[in-house]
């Protein structure tokens, strides 16, 4: 069944979503018609949203069976919206009405094809509704009147198009459904250069040649071609000239842009970019990109101002593993901690998730704070007892006299974000207590992190695009344009069986049935064992590296192995090593990237280690990378970025040139999250070696803030000209669990590059304000909608009434760590126990009762289902097993996999024709949305108890209502029903998907 009717079996369940086709279109032309790579796609109307997205699912997947689509090729959009330009973006409120207007356009497809199936004999009445249907659809303006211009056309597409909706009216009018624009992602334009991008319209079509006006207007490089004496349906009026601009625009060198009233065997183009495309590419500033609109210059946007409630944390335990099986590993830390002894083996990881409340508890900052031991100063229990502390404080703090977080400036990660934690110790009474807490980097660390999450959230943007857009810099001169993938290497530790060659692949690749990662670069852990150990693990794990080359020009590096010494060598053992890998392979020294901290801690501070390390490049030609010598700076000066640039210049600069540090290696959970981020823009812009962000072992949380700056700083324009090396993310391969959920490693692609962009989005939560903000907006949309749907269902029978004023009943309870919810509910149905279930029992269904459920589908094995759920961008997925009820009658379930829940829907019978629905269900909620819980206990409960479930139960009853009516040829009665609950799945639907960020960067 597809929305209550019989259909096409084979296409039924198939993702009909713009993804969906595009995902369809490129594994057939591979598989299907052979065809690897393509060179241009054109799409007419809803082909070209579908042209569009195949670059972004192709780029995204990259999987095999895909025909793959290069960054050359061409974009050809017919009588198609390229997408919402950033500042012109609906708001929420157009976005419901759109939805609404497709799905009653969807309905009425549906109504109008199953009376056709309940009345065949009547052919001649079907007939007469689907052309009186396709007449009042191509009266539309956009179409220029066709009927009038060119009546043989017009009753030719008339026929064939109601020879087609007879055939497949269900199946249209599920991807109508699908399709609809809010419900898709509408930033697919940035995939492809504006250059090799044309549109075509028609003349009488004002609509589309409007969009393609204010696109022309915004990107000059980009080709806008009107085509004279034709409205919308292009192909149909003006297939030869058509075939024109696409043998001109597909021949053609591309050199500059298309002048529209150009003659068409000559168009030109250009080759500049517009917007984050591929890399190695031009871009525009984030500010640039944000202030593209009509009409005059947007204004600055007003200070975005957030005060503080409370903060509130939970302890978390990971345990951990190495090469993905043995538990624990050996060797982590510094100085007796890198040691590879049972002594500092590390089984499990353990921290805190830290939230910090705003004021009126609708935003929510989230951070980790987990001291390791042998890096941090601090012990567990001590960062602990601050946090303890600063909760007690914050709760008897007088209302105003925190100190108010500036969002914007905050975001700039340029001292603002320093000064306001500062500030709020200051505040706290902290201060007094210097001596004790100043070494607490990690609480540090994990409190900026929780700021900077609040005021990206203040800002509506997610973090990734919100650190771009304030980064420091001026519209004229870009500042960050950063990627959206972002490389990683392997890691390899110091453990019993450094000699194994199967230890070093999985360091690279791991060969599980779970995941095969092939890092651009590994890092293997070296010193504390034989100079014959050390040399043969590093030669060894060469082979685990992905790829690795030279640049001949510049020089600049891709791929290779590191090393990491963790100050293990005095200077002969760093030559020893260095003089056995030449005899070993002389061409070993040439993929080596650098050695962190190859030597010994010297008396004299950081500028004599800085000359030490000097002085063995020069004896060896091996670079080398700076790691702990910036964090005892760091400590030494308190973490007072001033203080440590001066010591950083005398030592790069006053002291003579230094060539032999190839980077930094920047901590965020040891040294801070903008102190790290101020390191990199001075290694960059001052001195000219590269920034490598890497992890202490964090958790999932705390490896994505990392990941954040480590794709700002490799879009610094500074750091083009300088080898961009894989950061030292790949630890979430040690992890058997995550703080997140999906886990880390969920958006870490098969060849060791994360997913940015996408994490970016997971971390954004749920934007409650946005969701409180659009409710009255909808509800009144809502309501408008039953009010005019009981008129109609009055109309045409004395029995039914449309909605059921009957009693819903709800009540919620949530744990003490506000993590396990469970909720009961229960609404009167006007049929029996024996139809409920039959139609609630139809798991792939479910969708059409709860919009915020992408898929149900059965899998081949054991009676599992899986199950897909997306909010605010974010998708989860769970696997459930499930079984039927007799007595009464209903349906048990509980996850397997994923997302933790579980529960039962009983249908107890009050009458012969009427039941009662009952749900019980609980859920443990991932960490990122207990954090949303904690703080806003009140509205999440209103939410859930009298939004989400009770709308879902409701249009359960009205959507079964309605197929009844359908199914025993009362038309009209379902097209009423179906209006009425459309209202209520239209706005909410619109509230859990992607949220309208006013600084937002389209990456993807």
């Amino acid at each position: 069944m597809a929305l209550g009717i019989d259909a096409d079996t084979s296409t039924l369940w198939k993702d009909l979503s713009i993804n969906g086709m595009a995902k369809t279109v490129l594994t057939s032309l591979r598989r299907d018609h052979g065809i690897k790579n393509i060179d241009a796609i054109a799409g007419y109307s809803l082909g070209g949203r579908v042209a569009m997205a195949m670059s972004r699912i192709y780029d995204q997947e990259r999987l095999p069976e895909m025909a793959a689509v290069s960054e050359k090729c061409k974009l050809v959009l017919l009588s198609a919206n390229p997408g919402s330009l950033p500042k012109l973006s609906p708001n929420t409120h157009n976005k419901v009405d759109r939805i609404i207007k497709d799905d009653r356009l969807s309905h009425k497809l549906s109504s109008i094809w199953l009376s056709s199936q309940v009345n065949e004999s009547n052919y001649s009445n079907t007939c007469s509704r689907w052309s009186n249907f396709l007449s009042s659809w191509y009266g539309a303006d956009l179409w220029g009147n066709i009927r009038e211009r060119r009546t043989d056309t017009y009753s030719n597409m008339i026929l064939k198009r109601a020879e087609c909706l007879k055939k497949r009216g269900p199946d249209l009018a599920f991807a109508l459904k699908a399709c609809s624009p809010p419900r898709n992602v509408g930033s697919d334009w940035s995939e492809v250069k504006v250059s090799r991008k044309i549109i075509v319209t028609g003349e009488y079509d004002e609509k589309y040649s409007k969009i393609g006006h204010v696109w022309k207007k915004q990107c000059p490089e980009l080709s806008f071609s009107k085509l004279p004496g034709t409205g919308h349906a292009l192909l149909v009026e003006s297939p030869d000239q058509v075939a024109d601009v696409l043998s001109s625009f597909v021949s053609k060198t591309i050199e500059s842009a298309v002048d529209e009233t150009a003659p068409l065997s000559s168009p030109t183009m250009t080759s500049s970019l517009f917007g984050q495309t591929k890399p190695k590419e031009t871009t525009i500033s984030p500010r640039t990109l944000g202030e593209l609109s009509v009409g005059p210059p947007l204004a600055p946007p007003p200070q975005v101002s957030i005060e503080l409630l409370s903060l509130d944390y939970e302890m978390f335990s990971i345990e951990m593993r190495s090469n993905g099986k043995t538990k624990g590993i050996l060797g982590i830390g510094w100085g007796d901690s890198a040691k590879p002894n049972a002594k500092g083996r590390l089984d499990e990881r353990h921290g805190f998730v830290v939230n910090l409340i705003s004021r009126q508890g609708e935003l929510v900052g989230i951070g980790e704070v987990s001291p390791l031991k042998g890096l941090h100063q601090e012990t567990l229990e001590e960062a602990e007892a601050l946090l303890d502390l600063m909760r007690e404080r914050l709760q008897t703090v007088l209302r105003g006299t925190l100190p108010v977080i500036d969002a914007e400036k905050v975001l700039m990660l340029d001292g603002a974000l320093s000064a306001y934690v500062d500030g709020l110790f200051e505040t706290l009474g902290l201060s007094s207590d210097k001596e004790q807490y100043s070494i607490l980097s990690s609480v540090r660390s994990g409190l900026e992190m929780a700021i900077i999450s609040l005021a990206s959230q203040a800002c509506k943007s997610p973090l990734p695009q919100a650190l771009a857009v304030y980064a420091p810099g001026s519209p004229e001169s870009p500042s960050v344009s950063p990627g959206k993938l972002l490389s990683l290497n392997g890691i390899r530790t110091r453990d019993s069986s450094s000699g194994s060659l199967k230890s070093v692949i999985r360091a690279g690749r791991r060969p599980t049935a779970e995941v095969d990662f092939s890092f651009p670069s590994v890092k293997v852990k070296v010193g504390h064992q034989s100079t014959k150990e050390d040399v043969n693990s590093l030669v060894q794990s060469l082979s685990s590296v992905s790829s690795f080359s030279i640049d001949d020009k510049t020089g600049k590096r891709a791929g290779g192995v590191r090393a990491d010494a963790n100050r293990a060598w005095d200077e002969e053992d760093a030559v020893e090593f260095a003089s056995a890998l030449e005899h070993l392979d002389p061409d070993v020294i040439d993929r080596i990237e650098f050695i962190e901290e190859p030597l010994k801690k010297v008396s004299g501070g950081f500028l004599e280690q800085v000359k030490a390390l000097e002085d063995l490049y020069k004896e060896t030609g091996i670079k080398y990378a700076l790691d702990e010598s910036i964090a005892d700076l760091g400590y030494e000066k308190d973490y007072e970025f001033d203080a440590i640039r001066q010591v950083i210049s005398e030592a790069f600069i006053e002291k003579g040139r230094v060539f032999g540090c190839a980077a930094f290696i920047l901590k965020p959970a040891l040294l801070g999250i903008e102190l790290s981020m101020r390191l990199a823009r001075m290694a960059h812009n001052e001195l000219g070696v590269g920034a490598v962000f890497s992890s202490s072992f964090d958790s999932g949380i705390g490896l994505t803030y990392a990941a954040f700056l480590a794709s700002i700083s490799d879009g610094l324009p500074s750091a083009n000209t300088l080898n961009k090396y894989p950061h030292g993310l790949g630890t979430f391969n040690m992890l058997k669990d995550d703080t997140l959920s999906p886990p880390f490693k969920s958006y870490v692609k098969r060849d060791g590059t994360l997913q940015v962009a996408t994490l970016g989005r997971a971390l954004y939560g749920l934007g409650l304000d946005d969701i409180r903000e659009s409710f009255s907006t909808q509800e009144q949309s809502t309501s408008l909608m039953e009010d005019e749907g009981e008129g109609e269902a009055k109309e045409s029978t004395d029995d039914d009434t449309l909605v059921m004023r009957t009693e819903y009943q709800a009540s919620a309870s949530t744990s003490s760590t506000r993590r396990d919810i469970s909720v009961q509910v229960s609404l009167p149905l006007p049929f029996s126990d024996e139809i409920a279930l039959s139609r609630f029992g139809d798991l792939p269904q479910q969708p059409r009762w709860s919009p915020w459920l992408n898929s149900v589908a059965y899998l081949d094995a054991g009676g599992e289902t899986e199950w897909t759920l997306n909010v605010r961008g974010v998708t989860y997925r769970w696997r459930a097993i499930s079984k039927i009820l007799d007595n009464p009658r209903g349906i048990m379930w509980e996850s397997v996999s994923g997302l933790k829940n579980k529960g039962v829907v009983e249908f107890i019978p009050s009458s012969k024709n009427s039941c009662l629905m009952k749900v019980k269900m609980s859920i443990i909620t991932p960490r990122v949305l207990a954090s949303v819980f904690q703080g806003t206990s009140s509205f999440v409960k209103e939410f859930l108890q009298n939004k989400l479930l009770k709308w879902s139960l409701e249009s359960f009853r009205d959507v079964v209502k309605a197929d009844l009516a359908l199914e025993r040829g009362d038309v009209e009665l379902g097209d009423a029903l179906f209006g009425a609950v459309e209202g209520k799945m239209s706005a909410i639907e619109a509230t859990l998907s992607y949220p309208n960020d006013r600084n937002k960067k389209q990456w993807d």
